[in-house]
C-alpha cells in the first residue's frame, strides 16, 4: 500500500495541475476572459454543441473524480473502485483524444488552452500506468476498459459534431448567421422578426466560412430566384432587416474590428 501511495504522487501532481488550470480559466471566464487570448480559441469554444462554461465544469468534474477515485481504489483496493476509476481514464482520454484530433484535422484549429489540458492528461495516463505497473488485467476489468472507450468517443462526437444544415432546406429568403459570443450578433437577434429570417449559428454552417474565408459576424445570406447575396457591412444588415436605432456601433465587441463587427479567426 505505502508503495503504491508514492508511486500515486505523480498522478496527484498532475491532476492538481489540471483542476487549477480550469479553475484559473472558470473564473477568467465569469469576467468575460480566457487564459488563451488567441483567436482561434475563441472559435473552437463556439464550434460546440454546449457552451464553453459547461465542458469547463464537466472538464473540472472529470478530474475532480479521478482524484476521488483514486484516493479510494488505493484505499480499499476493491475491484469496483479500480474498474470505475479504468473507466474514467479510458473515456476521458480517449474523448480527449477524438476532440483535439477534430479541432485539428477537421476545422484545422489549435485550441492552445485544449491543447494544454491534454497535454496534462497524457502525462497523467503515463502517471498511472507507472502506478499500475506489473497489473494483471482480467475479464471484467476488460470490459470497463472498452465500455470507456466506446463512451469516451461517443460522448466527445456528440460534443464537437453539430448537425450541419443546407440553407436550401429553408423556405425563408432571409439567414442571419451569428456567433453566440458576439455582442453585435445578440443585438441584432432580439430585434429580428423570426418570420422573415432564420437565425442559424455559424458552427452549423462551418463549411461555408471555411470555403468562401469569412472571418466576420454577423452575416446576412438573402436568396433571390437562383441567386445569393451576401452582406457583412453592418449598416447593410440593418437595412435589409429593416432594423433602426439598434446602435450596434456603440457595442463593444473585442480590440480587433472591421467595419464593426465581430472578427473571426
Amino acid at each position: 500500500m505505502k508503495n503504491k501511495n508514492k508511486r500515486a504522487l505523480p498522478v496527484y501532481f498532475f491532476i492538481l495541475s489540471a483542476l487549477l488550470l480550469i479553475s484559473a480559466e472558470l473564473l477568467l471566464n465569469y469576467f468575460g476572459k480566457s487564459l488563451c487570448q488567441a483567436k482561434t480559441c475563441e472559435i473552437a469554444s463556439n464550434l460546440l454543441i454546449i457552451p464553453k462554461i459547461y465542458l469547463l465544469f464537466l472538464a473540472l468534474i472529470y478530474f475532480v473524480l479521478l482524484f476521488l477515485l483514486t484516493k479510494i481504489y488505493l484505499y480499499t483496493e476493491g475491484a469496483l473502485f479500480l474498474n470505475l476509476l479504468l473507466f474514467a481514464i479510458i473515456a476521458g482520454f480517449s474523448g480527449d483524444i477524438l476532440f483535439i484530433s477534430k479541432l485539428i484535422f477537421e476545422y484545422q484549429l489549435i485550441c492552445y488552452f485544449c491543447v494544454g489540458i491534454f497535454i496534462i492528461l497524457f502525462f497523467t495516463i503515463l502517471s498511472y500506468l507507472y502506478l499500475f505497473r506489473g497489473f494483471k488485467f482480467n475479464t471484467s476489468i476488460l470490459f470497463f476498459i472498452i465500455f470507456g472507450l466506446i463512451f469516451g468517443i461517443f460522448a466527445a462526437y456528440k460534443i464537437t459534431t453539430p448537425d450541419l444544415i443546407s440553407l436550401n432546406t429553408f423556405s425563408k429568403s432571409q439567414f442571419f448567421i451569428y456567433s453566440q459570443d458576439c455582442p453585435r450578433c445578440k443585438e441584432l437577434l432580439s430585434k429580428i422578426n423570426p418570420k422573415n429570417t432564420a437565425t442559424i449559428p455559424f458552427y452549423q454552417i462551418y463549411p461555408i466560412f471555411k470555403v468562401f474565408g469569412f472571418n466576420t459576424v454577423p452575416i446576412l445570406i438573402e436568396k433571390q430566384n437562383s441567386t445569393w447575396i451576401i452582406y457583412t457591412a453592418p449598416e447593410d444588415i440593418e437595412k435589409k432587416l429593416s432594423i433602426k436605432n439598434s446602435h450596434l456601433k456603440e457595442i463593444p465587441c473585442d480590440n480587433e474590428t472591421q467595419g464593426g463587427l465581430c472578427v473571426l479567426p
